[in-house]
């Protein structure tokens, strides 16, 4: 019986390019599917299998394309690497293990708690752990001086950082 079939999505950022590495010499090696949005991923080399997918964000159309590769490659396991990836899968985890796929993440109090930067900065604050000075933007109202530092609540790294100087 061949090894189980491993697919790891978002293999063209830096996490999935890493999670490809540290698999890609073990047991399963052979076995790893990767996927990613972009036809010319950077990591797309790491893997014996490839897919282009759609955007975790259309729903409908990443979960035909996840079940088919399930079908197609004999995946009882998948890695999400992006934080997109990751939210969706939090929410159904319980879908993809009454198929018998186990997807790897961490739990959902986790979760729930920290791909959300505000409530990781709440969970800080109340558990009197250091953190920055943090509002909520529909909410603020100068109370943090300027200049201050804007970042979406969900995703995007450093990407979108912005710095307010004043009010416009």
């Amino acid at each position: 019986m061949s090894a189980p079939g491993i697919l790891v999505t978002g293999v063209g950022g830096d996490i999935g390019v890493n999670i490809v590495r540290c698999l890609k010499d073990g047991p399963y090696g052979s076995r790893l599917v990767g996927c990613d949005m972009d036809r010319y991923a950077f990591g797309r080399d790491g893997v014996p299998t490839f897919l282009q997918c759609p955007s975790a964000g259309d729903a409908e159309a990443y979960e035909r394309f996840i079940d088919g590769a399930i079908r197609a490659h004999g995946v009882k396991y998948i890695v999400p690497s992006s934080e997109h990836e990751i939210g969706y899968f939090h929410g159904r985890r319980l879908t993809y293990a009454d198929r018998g796929v186990e997807v790897l993440i961490n739990n959902g109090v986790i979760l729930d708690h920290f791909l959300d930067k505000y409530l990781t900065v709440d969970f800080l604050r109340r558990h009197a752990l250091p953190h920055p000075r943090t509002c909520l933007l529909e909410a603020y109202r100068g109370e943090l001086g300027y200049p201050v530092v804007l970042k979406k609540r969900w995703g995007s790294g450093s990407k979108l950082v912005l710095v307010a100087r004043d009010d416009e």
